[in-house]
């Protein structure tokens, strides 16, 4: 997990990633200052380990008698349950008040692994808080804003804020955001084009082309950067092999989905 990696390599991580484990860094010290208060001869390391065995394997649970705590305290630990491997999908997880049950959706064969999903995660969220990526994952997504952003000039900004559209610029595995889409056209457009695209009076298709042109660009940029960063951790020396292979292929990751949304504009805008 990019927890225990060492700064060097975690400055390689994908922003979105960092942002997510700066979270969990916070919440990791908040959970040791009150522990540590309590029991001063733990060693923080051990205390660190047990945490870390507890958040990767725990389960949302919530009944009648827990129902006013708040969200962070509605987890359990369930033996056996918890050996469970990801899977975009996998068997069917709920619970009542008698507790969870997991059934299957099909047939298995003899030897072949039974899953469950965590949930529709981005493949930063799986990296930060399980410590692997998957090669394929259905609700991957990644963040634009790296690469839009500083193409915006600060007037650009102010209008973006404006109207509740600056920033959080999503590319999932089958589209681009409204919100990129309302961005793009700041740079592509008249302002008065855009204020009625953005009031709902101009439905875009006028604008699309052009819109659609300047996100390729925008994609192939983050394609160079995600294979240049991916070069560049795997020719270092830094943290440990698993560490540099795992990060690797976050990186890889984003690539292949940049490609997939790069064909798909590519072809909107020849057809």
């Amino acid at each position: 997990m990019p927890l225990v990696w060492p700064a060097e390599l975690r400055a390689h991580l994908p922003a979105a990633a960092r942002a997510l484990l700066a979270k969990q860094e916070a919440k990791l010290r908040s959970d040791w200052a009150t522990v540590s208060a309590a029991y001063p001869q733990l060693a923080e390391a051990r205390y660190r380990y047990a945490w870390l065995l507890v958040n990767t394997r725990t389960f949302y649970y919530v009944n009648a008698r827990l129902e006013k705590r708040a969200k962070d305290d509605h987890m359990c630990l369930m033996p056996v349950a918890d050996l469970f491997n990801h899977g975009d999908e996998g068997c069917n997880v709920a619970f009542d008040a008698d507790g969870f049950s997991i059934k299957a959706t099909r047939a298995y064969a003899v030897g072949e692994e039974v899953k469950i999903c965590y949930g529709p995660h981005s493949g930063d969220f799986l990296l930060v808080e399980y410590g692997f990526v998957m090669a394929e994952n259905r609700w991957d997504e990644i963040r634009l804003d790296d690469a839009l952003l500083p193409r915006l000039n600060a007037r650009q900004k102010e209008r973006l804020e404006g109207v509740g559209f600056l920033g959080k610029y999503v590319l999932d595995r089958e589209t681009v955001c409204h919100r990129t889409q309302v961005a793009v056209r700041l740079l592509c457009c008249s302002v008065r084009e855009w204020k009625r695209f953005v009031d709902g009076v101009d439905d875009g298709e006028s604008s699309q082309a052009d819109a659609n042109r300047l996100i390729v660009e925008l994609l192939r940029e983050l394609r160079h950067n995600a294979e240049k960063t991916a070069s560049q951790v795997e020719a270092s020396e830094l943290g440990d092999p698993p560490q540099r292979e795992v990060l690797a292929q976050r990186w890889h990751s984003i690539r292949d989905l940049v490609d997939t949304n790069i064909a798909l504009l590519d072809t909107n805008n020849s057809s």
